[in-house]
């Protein structure tokens, strides 16, 4: 008999700190990068490759606050698809 309460798995909290500080740090570079080609005031459009993205929400912060940019995300079709329903 199983007695756990709990059948999904749960995760010590430094763990999902360590996630969570990856992904903002990530995050930040990236958008770190963009203002910088935007001070330099580059004119082409920014071309942004993400592999493997995951749950990475990177993406609506990009389209909300940078006009030129193509944002192309290749990940497992399971995904991708979550994100785009």
């Amino acid at each position: 008999m199983d007695t756990r309460r709990n059948s999904h798995k749960t995760f010590l909290p430094l763990i999902n700190r360590g996630v969570w500080s990856r992904v903002y740090a990530f995050n930040q570079n990236i958008i770190n990068i963009i203002n910088y080609l935007k001070e330099i005031e580059y004119e082409d459009e920014i071309n942004f490759l993400d592999l493997g993205a995951g749950f990475n929400t990177l993406y609506y912060t990009l389209k909300d606050e940078f006009e030129k940019i193509k944002y192309v995300e290749i990940d497992f079709e399971d995904n991708t698809f979550i994100k785009v329903s």
